[in-house]
């Protein structure tokens, strides 16, 4: 595993900031964020900052209840609320969208190990801060 980036930032404003920071470090053969953190650490700012920095204009919320947001050349999956996964069936849904979009899985801990993606990990240090690690798999 390969470290692209690691960073402290102190905000949402930051971390929407640095998941555009993330988009331009990750190679062109991968299409695969993972993404891992406690709750309410902002996986979901993340993925707005990534978003943005793919020209998405549409306002990002997590799909928390719906497990998934399609975008136009991006999915968002968030796998909070899914207790029994069937990684197999989950497996061949994402590699689907993988065919033609860039996919963002919040929680994605919950799935097998996956090559040729980034795991972003997401540690809480204070109220507001945040250590953002992110690592090339």
């Amino acid at each position: 595993m390969k470290i692209l980036l690691e960073e402290v930032t102190a905000s949402e404003k930051e971390t929407i900031e640095f998941g555009k920071k993330i988009i331009k470090k990750i190679p062109k053969k991968i299409n695969l964020v993972i993404l891992q953190g406690e709750l309410g650490t902002g996986k979901t700012a993340l993925v707005k900052g990534m978003a943005s920095a793919m020209g998405i204009q549409e306002t990002i919320t997590s799909p928390t209840y719906g497990y998934k947001k399609t975008y136009e050349g991006m999915v968002h999956y968030d796998l909070f609320l899914i207790k029994k996964i069937n990684s197999k069936e989950l497996f061949a849904l994402i590699q689907e969208d993988l065919e033609e979009n860039f996919v963002l899985i919040e929680w994605g801990e919950k799935l097998p190990f996956i090559r040729n993606s980034i795991l972003v990990k997401i540690k809480r240090i204070s109220e507001v801060g945040r250590k953002i690690k992110v690592v090339e798999r």
